[in-house]
């Protein structure tokens, strides 16, 4: 980049408002180096930056900001926003009190300051914050729609039903609304009325990956699963030549495990966009479950040919090199993938198998079999005699919200019926009387962590933590649960609610309990093995990293185990 000369702030303002953000961000810049301490310039360049998505620079520059002059609402709103984008929901929520501080009732801030509250599941403060916002905003479909997803997630459908619909009778359409919208009407009883708010969301969006998302998961919900991905095929038959189209609905067939049907699609995809390196990686993940293993490796060959920075492609690389037995090959891609996404616990889950595989000394390192798995039982929740009397009425409340569903959509559970994954949103009950329990055993035990940055798990370390999914599963009969890793996590965790009344002797064998350390079937062997049983006791709380292994043996009797799992990052 050639030297800039002499720039004044209205220049580079002028450039940030015709569009041209990376011109005005070097506008900003050169402007600082000539005036440094300027406080508008440095605002400035830190919501240039932000709209450039570099959020780590952003907050950086919007910090020195503040701290070149903290009396100004606007910086404060925009470090909130920049914090926010960035995961990081206690701080923006701290940035959005000083902005309120300095100008309270401002409608975006309170907008702002209510989605970090929603993240903190603090809904009730969060509902309080759109409300308080929308009497002074009362025209904003964006802030209509903030509205329902903290009431759907507060599991108050019909008010979140009206909140979507206010959005979209303001905005005349909006993508984000009817899919959301999707979701209520469907728990609301009103399936076709689902399935067509997710079709406008298309409509509108043909590349809208939550309205797809939705519509699926709707349609498998009703046992409609030949029609699940009818949204996808919508669009590559009304966007034949866009290559997006068909790397969208391939990706979601290989997400399906629809192997076969995902190769020809994916095909496609490549012939319109040759150099798309998402295309040729999505169709190596295929074409190695489908057994044809030189052709995925040549495919992933060339994905990394085209972006060796991506960590998917290099996740998949390396998954592919363990399906053909060469896990010293495997290792040194899904190292790459965790250095460039070091929270995913996929890529630490086929690492730890592709290292024990390869007697690799350093997997220690990553899973210590000794520490990782820790087991407590909560306090007796208040109003109880013991954990057995409040144990006995969480199960009968729980068991009353369970369905008979198919089992849910890409999840590893069989025999079984499960609540969703928002169970401990808006909670209630003995259900809140749990998630406080829960709580209190989380932060005493993340209290004795000591944070370690060298470490996967021990470098997220977070007292602020806070849950991604909450479930309640009931498995009878032989239901079990299949050995898997848990993406959307940092620490993972299992309550038991009920299990059965068995002999010593049974329990001993293994069955029914939480395994631990045991891959996939097809990775089994000598060396990647199950290395720890948890006996399930009610009341027990069993924590552990979100990417290791673990599943649940089945009964070989007739009889009922019951238990919650949850992330958390």
């Amino acid at each position: 980049m050639a030297p800039i000369g002499p720039v004044s702030l209205e220049q580079a303002f002028a450039r940030h408002q015709a569009g041209d953000i990376a011109g005005a961000a070097d506008m900003y810049r050169a402007f600082l180096a000539a005036n440094p301490g300027h406080g508008d310039a440095a605002h400035l360049l830190g919501v240039a930056l932000m709209q450039g998505g570099d959020l780590a620079a952003a907050r950086s520059m919007l910090e020195q900001a503040v701290a070149i002059d903290a009396t100004k609402a606007a910086w404060w709103n925009n470090l909130a926003l920049a914090r926010y984008y960035a995961g990081d929901f206690p701080a923006a929520r701290a940035a959005g009190d000083r902005a309120l501080a300095l100008d309270p009732g401002n409608p975006d801030v309170l907008n702002n300051r209510g989605l970090a509250l929603q993240k903190l599941d603090q809904l009730d403060a969060a509902i309080s914050d759109f409300e308080a916002a929308l009497e002074r905003q009362v025209r904003d479909p964006e802030l209509f729609h903030n509205y329902g997803v903290a009431l759907q997630a507060a599991a108050r459908p019909k008010d979140a039903m009206r909140a979507f619909e206010e959005a979209l009778r303001i905005s005349g359409g909006w993508p984000d609304s009817h899919a959301s919208l999707g979701a209520i009407y469907f728990e609301l009883g009103r399936r076709e009325d689902a399935f067509e708010a997710c079709r406008k969301a298309v409509a509108l969006d043909p590349f809208h990956l939550g309205a797809h998302e939705c519509f699926k998961t709707l349609k498998w919900e009703s046992g409609q699963q030949d029609q699940m991905h009818d949204t996808y095929r919508w669009v590559c038959r009304e966007l034949p030549d866009h290559p997006m189209a068909h790397l969208q609905y391939g990706r979601c067939l290989v997400t399906d495990h629809w192997f076969k049907q995902a190769e020809p699609v994916l095909r496609r995809a490549i012939a319109l966009a040759p150099d798309s390196a998402q295309a040729h990686g999505q169709l190596g993940a295929a074409l190695s479950s489908l057994g044809r293993h030189d052709e995925a490796l040549d495919a992933l060959a060339r994905a990394v040919e085209l972006d060796p920075e991506d960590p998917e492609i290099l996740e998949i690389q390396g998954e592919a090199l363990l399906h053909v037995g060469r896990p010293d090959a495997a290792v040194a891609p899904l190292q790459g993938a965790h250095a460039r996404n070091p929270r995913r616990s996929g890529v630490l889950g086929l690492l730890t198998i592709a290292m024990t595989e390869a007697e690799d000394p350093d997997v220690a390192r990553i899973v210590d079999y000794d520490s990782a798995v820790t087991e407590m039982f909560i306090d007796v929740p208040d109003g109880y005699a013991d954990l057995q009397a409040f144990n006995v009425a969480l199960h009968a409340e729980l068991e009353a919200r369970h369905k008979a569903l198919p089992p849910p959509i890409n999840q590893t559970m069989r025999g079984g019926t499960q609540i969703p994954d928002n169970l401990f949103n808006g909670p209630t009950g003995t259900v809140a009387l749990v998630k406080t329990g829960i709580v209190k055993s989380l932060r005493r035990y993340i209290a004795g962590l000591t944070p370690d940055a060298d470490h996967p798990f021990l470098r997220f370390v977070n007292p602020d933590f806070r849950f991604t999914g909450a479930w309640s599963t009931i498995l009878r009969g032989a239901g079990y649960d299949a050995s898997h890793i848990h993406n959307e996590g940092w620490l993972s965790g299992v309550y038991y609610v009920k299990v059965p009344d068995l002999p010593d002797e049974v329990w001993q064998t293994g069955e029914g309990c939480l395994q631990i350390g045991a891959p996939p079937d097809a990775y089994v062997s000598a060396r990647n093995r199950t290395r720890i049983m948890v006996r399930p006791e009610p009341g027990k709380l069993v924590l552990f990293p979100s990417y290791v292994w673990h599943g649940v043996r089945p009964f070989t009797r007739e009889d009922t185990r019951h238990s919650i799992a949850f992330d958390v990052i």
